[in-house]
């Protein structure tokens, strides 16, 4: 079978966006090994897999970006997505530091609530009428173009040095993670 290199020939950015924008779902504790290999395949391998096979050409020509769109990394429960987005967080801080003499980037994007996705369609703010604060301090989800403005910005000229970062996108949100 052909690689997708063959297929679609050389590439200088990729985005990764197989989690991230939409709302994770609890994994049953006694979840098969089959089925959970299959999420972490979708939601991290894929991902990890694709970039491997374009980073040769980004190194050939000494300049590319991987942009990864994550979900949480602080879990509400038990979810493989929680797991696929720690360990592709973890791959691109690791791997940053390898291909960053080569002029590649690897960063990635924590969206929050955005408007039109699933999670944005299942949050229900009565859930937060309770506490002391607004869990998003801008007042409502964000959207798309947000994320999308994110992204751009860290396939620019201007995000040369900015490498290995978790950003993220969702309007003072993640202001408990570290």
């Amino acid at each position: 079978a052909a690689s997708l290199k063959d297929k679609i020939g050389a590439a200088d950015i990729l985005i990764n966006a197989t989690s991230g924008l939409h709302a994770a779902i609890s994994t049953p504790a006694n979840i098969s090994v089959e089925e959970w290999q299959n999420e972490m395949r979708t939601e991290f391998v894929f991902s990890r897999e694709l970039a491997h096979e374009l980073l040769p050409g980004m190194i050939s020509n000494k300049w590319g970006r991987i942009v990864n769109l994550i979900g949480s990394s602080e879990p509400l429960d038990f979810g493989v997505e929680y797991a696929a987005s720690g360990a592709l967080q973890g791959w691109s801080k690791g791997l940053c530091r390898q291909v960053g003499q080569h002029g590649i980037t690897i960063n990635c994007i924590q969206p929050g609530l955005i408007n039109g996705t699933e999670a944005a369609k299942r949050y229900k703010h009565s859930d937060t009428l309770r506490t002391e604060e607004q869990v998003i301090p801008f007042g409502g989800p964000g959207e798309p173009e947000d994320v999308a403005n994110a992204v751009a910005y860290l396939c620019t000229p201007f995000a040369d040095y900015v490498s290995g970062i978790v950003l993220p996108v969702d309007g003072g949100m993640s202001r408990f993670q570290h």
